[in-house]
Order: structure tokens, then C-alpha cells, then sequence
């Protein structure tokens, strides 16, 4: 299998192009690919790939791992498979895209034999992306605009036929110049457009949180995470924070982006992760601390989250 898929040949698009931009191209017994990426400006990537894949591969791409940036996955087809480097994983296909910030700018895809990928995205530096959306941000993009360095965030969004197509057009413009600059800014608006109607459209089973609902879900969270060994059952913590078991559960999908004890599995091993990398205390005391009862299903469940057990985890 092939282990890196960077930027390989690097090249500048030509004088008459006016937007900055780079690009590789490959062709060998893995893949036939081209890539680009476009700068819209110092905080705003765009990126396109169309890649053709011969044998199965991973590649994985080089970001600045002190640089927090929110990301945008697009799919006009092909399917591709992501595992972040906290263990989190994701498909992303022409029915389902991503918004997502990746823990230390580091991921790997996973591509199968055969598939023909069509590929659009963007990623932007969360400040521009409060600013583009003029201060009116859903609660369900709060995940991504507080970051946690060692966990990644992911929002699947459903990809309607238009943000499909639109990510084809940007894959194949046909144009150049100022009119590929035109293009490109206003494709990269109108897919943020798109997402960002989707998010509010499904947030919360498609009524948003109220203010005070959403006060309730963060108290709710709180209490959640106050004692992780003994947490509440879901019924008594809504009746704590005055919501509806169901009213609760979807404000934690909107808020978090994960089900309650979803959220809460991954936050227990989070916890194990720091104590472990940073403590002498034993794994099996880790694991009941958090918990656990039993160090097998302790290890099962970290192993699948950061894709290495307890003790392979101590020793790096």
C-alpha cells in the first residue's frame, strides 16, 4: 500500500492564473490523480480532487498541526474513508459529507480499488467563519468552534443533489484566470450556504434549541461528567435540567455531535488517554476510575477510539 499521498509534484498554475494556487499530479500502479489546492485568502483553503484508484491505498496529508482550522468534505462520487488521529472515524460519499476539525490537522483516507473520486472542500480558520456567516452561527456548529487539541469534532451533513453537483463544477470549472477566481469564491460560499442551511433544517429533529434549552443541555453535561464512574441515568438527568429524555438527547446531537452516552463513552476514554500518557497510575485503576469494571472491555473500547491499546498507547 502506498503511505503517502502529499503533494508530490508542485507546481504554479500559470501567469495568467490570478489566484494563488498549487497542485499535484500522480499516475502510477495505485492511483491517477489530480490535485489542487487554492488560497481565497490568508485564513481560506479550497481544494479539489479526481482521483482514479487502481489498488486499494492510504494516503495521508500533510497539515500544520499548530493551525486550528474547521474543514469541509464534499463527495460528487466515489467513497473514501476517514480515521482521525484520536480514532474517530467518518465515510464521506455523494449522500454524506462532512464538516469537521481534526485533531492535530492529521487524518487518514482509506480508498478502495476502482472508485473514481470526485472530490470538493474547504477549510477555513474559525474566525473567518464566524465572520462569512455575519455572526448568526448555529448551535450545531458550536463543536467545531471549541476546539480540544486532542479530540476531533465531526458534523455528518446529508449532501442534497445541488451541493452535489456544485462540487462536481468545482472539481472540472473549465475556466481560468479572473473568471476561475470568481468561480471558485463564490462555489466555496454557496457550499457553506448549503451545510450551513442543512445543519439548521436537521438541528435539534429541525426546531433549533431555545436559549434556555440550551442552557439546560450544557447543565445537563456538567452533571453528566461530574461523577463519569456513576453518571445519572438519561430519564433522570432531563428530569434535572427540566427537558424531555427525547428534548435532551437531541440537544446533545446539536450541541456535542454525539448521543449522550455516546458523548459520555468518548470522554471517559479521553480522561484515560491523558492519565495514561501523563500518570504512573496503573491501567486497570484508569479503567475503574472511569468506569470500567472490566480492564478487557476497557481496552477493547480505547484500542477502537485511538486505535491502540492502553499499554502500546504508555510506551510511545
Amino acid at each position: 500500500m502506498q503511505r503517502s499521498f502529499d503533494w508530490l509534484i508542485s507546481y504554479e498554475t500559470g501567469e495568467n492564473e490570478t489566484l494563488p494556487s498549487h497542485g499535484s499530479r500522480l499516475d502510477n500502479e495505485h492511483c491517477r490523480a489530480i490535485n489542487m489546492r487554492y488560497d481565497l485568502g490568508p485564513n481560506i483553503q479550497l481544494f479539489t480532487h479526481v482521483i482514479d484508484v487502481r489498488r486499494p491505498m492510504i494516503f495521508e496529508p500533510q497539515g500544520d498541526a499548530d493551525q486550528y482550522r474547521v474543514c469541509s468534505h464534499v463527495a460528487a462520487s466515489g467513497r473514501v474513508k476517514i480515521t482521525f488521529p484520536d480514532g474517530l472515524k467518518a465515510k464521506v460519499s455523494p449522500s454524506s459529507g462532512l464538516l469537521f476539525y481534526p485533531a492535530k490537522m492529521r487524518a487518514r483516507y482509506d480508498l478502495r480499488a476502482g472508485e473514481h473520486i470526485l472530490y470538493a472542500g474547504y477549510s477555513m480558520a474559525p474566525d473567518a467563519l464566524v465572520q462569512l456567516l455575519d455572526d448568526e452561527v448555529p448551535s450545531a456548529l458550536a463543536p467545531l468552534l471549541n476546539p480540544t487539541r486532542s479530540v476531533s469534532k465531526i458534523l455528518p451533513i446529508p449532501v442534497s443533489r445541488p451541493l452535489r453537483m456544485l462540487a462536481k463544477a468545482m472539481v472540472k470549472p473549465g475556466l481560468t484566470g479572473r473568471l476561475l477566481e470568481l468561480f471558485l469564491e463564490g462555489s466555496m460560499l454557496q457550499m457553506l450556504s448549503l451545510q450551513v442551511a442543512a445543519l439548521r433544517d436537521g438541528q435539534a429533529g429541525g426546531r433549533a434549541l431555545t436559549a434556555r434549552e440550551e442552557r439546560a443541555v450544557r447543565e445537563a453535561r456538567d452533571r453528566l461528567l461530574a461523577d463519569m464512574r456513576t453518571p445519572p441515568r438519561v430519564i433522570d438527568l432531563a428530569r434535572s435540567v427540566g427537558l424531555s429524555e427525547k428534548r435532551l438527547s437531541e440537544g446533545f446531537r446539536a450541541l456535542y455531535g454525539y448521543p449522550v452516552f455516546e458523548y459520555l463513552k468518548r470522554e471517559r476514554l479521553e480522561n484515560a488517554r491523558l492519565a495514561i500518557e501523563n500518570t504512573d497510575v496503573p491501567i486497570k485503576q484508569i479503567a475503574f476510575r472511569i468506569g470500567y469494571s472490566h480492564v478487557t472491555n476497557f481496552t477493547n473500547a480505547f484500542k477502537a477510539q485511538f486505535d491502540k491499546s492502553p499499554s502500546q498507547f504508555r510506551k510511545m
